[in-house]
């Protein structure tokens, strides 16, 4: 986490995170497995607890491999299983710009992410209050490329550089007008 943060930012720190983030990895309730970090939820519905769930979460730390991906995602099934046999996990969630289906119009059918995505059913979209959080989430943690806290504007677009087909995609997708999303997808736990 602190040195993603470095990676991305330049600086010490760990502000590229949300406030929860580093007290959950300090304390060890969000825990690194492989590929993916992961961060244990009580379920609620209604009146009462629903069971169990793991957050998925895509730190920026190389590509998004499928195997490694499916292999950190099965590790964390089995590491609960042992540490929390009392809390099995029902369902595993992941909200991120990776699962925003607008990314099937600019990358190829097979790349990573696309194949990530197809692991998760998206639930209903939720319109956020600020529709450039999500393309300042992309730029953050996609590119990484640190957002200005303001929308983006042209001068921070051309900051961007130009090399690979996310990059492209980004700029392309904000120069004709749209925004990019955070999406929650969820999934079930392998079958025991």
């Amino acid at each position: 986490m602190l040195s993603t943060h470095r990676q991305v930012t330049g600086r010490a720190g760990a502000g590229l995170f949300p406030l929860w983030g580093p007290p959950l990895r300090f304390r060890s309730a969000d825990v690194q497995i492989g590929r993916h970090s992961f961060t244990r939820a009580q379920l609620a519905l209604g009146d009462g607890p629903a069971g169990y769930g793991l957050m998925i979460h895509v730190p920026p730390i190389g590509p998004l491999d499928a195997t490694a991906s499916e292999e950190s995602i099965s590790a964390a099934e089995r590491y609960f299983a042992q540490w929390y046999p009392e809390e099995p996990v029902t369902v595993f969630s992941c909200t991120s710009w990776l699962l925003d289906p607008q990314l099937a119009e600019y990358l190829h059918p097979e790349s990573n992410i696309l194949r990530f995505q197809r692991r998760f059913t998206l639930l209903p979209e939720l319109p956020p209050d600020d529709p450039h959080e999500g393309d300042r989430e992309m730029m953050r943690l996609g590119l990484q490329v640190t957002p200005p806290e303001r929308s983006l504007e042209a001068e921070d677009l051309a900051r961007v550089p130009q090399h690979t087909t996310l990059q492209r995609a980004f700029v392309a997708h904000l120069r004709s007008g749209r925004h990019w999303a955070k999406r929650t997808g969820v999934r079930l736990p392998a079958a025991p």
